[in-house]
């Protein structure tokens, strides 16, 4: 198989890996890159006596195959591992670098940080030198050169065509050599992130286990806790303590079992969690309320429902009836006045 049949199908599974996330893809993704690169490096493709015009525009995408092999290397999550991992993409990235070096791709204003990473002269002391706002300057600076090309390349992509003259053979090698810059800036970004994931590594402890190794889990070393009964302390000798009808026979202390089980007891009581633990899961409190009569259930809302009306119903013909009387009442009075007109029994026959 070529070596451009190659890095296509390293292309696509890269692409297919960056829609998936996949673990399995991604191994399989590297072990393409990496036969890509033997490929590569059977051809010379490149040489460190050669300058940027003595290399064909045909060859300027291969100068990317150890920046995706870093890039992918990095992605690989093996706990057990990481720290040959991060070698190994750290290797990538040196080499993509070191090449961007020998022809001189990286922009200007990134070629002086590549040779400074190369030669390793950035020390810990000359970076804590450097004032914070010098460095969120950089990261700034750098951001935007990282969007000025990629615009460039979205906008070179648009105009690239399929033909022979010399204006696309002129398109095509610009996309490429933006490409080649873009990845700089992002391998520079990487091999930071590198160097700062190396030293929180070194500085774990040494008996660490990552969560795939081999040994007991947390719920595992949890029930083996939870396992652990009460004992009778046995610094008594092998004497027998109780006798055949109960009663003891000599004093004794009840301790927890297992060797060192008062310093962990101990040490469980100190390192607890600051607040109250629950003491009852969820289903167990709503339990207790609907027992309490605190929760209404479907069949009580109903039965409520139907005592409101009837109560409303009730209260509304005590209402009517009310105002019945009260209707009849103001007829009687009414009959009353129109039968006895106000003064029709003082006349002046009633004086003696």
């Amino acid at each position: 198989m070529s070596l451009k049949d190659t890095l296509s199908q390293a292309e696509a599974r890269r692409a297919k890996f960056e829609e998936t996330y996949d673990q399995t893809v991604l191994k399989d993704t590297i072990a393409k890159y990496d036969e890509a690169q033997s490929l590569a490096s059977k051809l010379s493709l490149f040489s460190s006596n050669e300058t940027l015009d003595d290399l064909s525009t045909a060859d300027l995408p291969y100068v990317l195959l150890k920046y995706h092999l870093g890039c992918l290397l990095f992605q690989v999550a093996d706990p057990a591992q990481r720290s040959e991992t991060l070698a190994k993409a750290e290797k990538s990235f040196s080499a993509f670098l070191g090449l961007v070096d020998d022809y001189s791709l990286a922009h200007i204003e990134d070629a002086s940080t590549v040779r400074k990473y190369l030669k390793r002269t950035a020390s810990a002391d000359d970076q804590a030198k450097l004032d914070a706002s010098d460095q969120r300057q950089a990261r700034i600076e750098r951001f935007r050169r990282e969007k000025a090309l990629e615009e460039s390349i979205a906008a070179l992509q648009k105009k690239s065509k399929v033909g022979g003259n010399n204006d696309d053979e002129e398109n095509l090698r610009t996309l490429h050599l933006q490409s080649i810059r873009l990845a700089v800036s992002k391998a520079l970004q990487e091999v930071e992130a590198i160097s700062r994931e190396q030293e929180i590594l070194r500085m774990r402890p040494v008996d660490f286990q990552p969560r795939n190794s081999h040994g007991p889990s947390r719920a595992e070393r949890e029930a083996q806790a939870e396992q652990a009964t009460w004992r009778v302390d046995a610094s008594r000798g092998k004497e027998s303590l109780i006798d055949q009808s109960g009663r003891p026979l000599q004093p004794f202390v009840i301790a927890p079992s297992g060797s060192g089980s008062t310093r962990d007891r101990m040490r469980r009581e100190v390192f607890r969690p600051d607040h109250s633990l629950p003491t009852m899961t969820i289903d167990e409190y709503l339990e207790l309320e609907r027992q309490r009569g605190g929760i209404i259930s479907q069949a009580d809302s109903t039965s409520r429902a139907r005592s409101t009306a009837a109560d409303s119903l009730g209260g509304t013909a005590r209402e009517d009836a009310r105002e019945e009387t009260e209707r009849r009442k103001a007829i009687d009075w009414d009959n009353f006045t129109e039968h006895n007109p106000k003064g029709a029994g003082n006349t002046m026959m009633n004086r003696g």
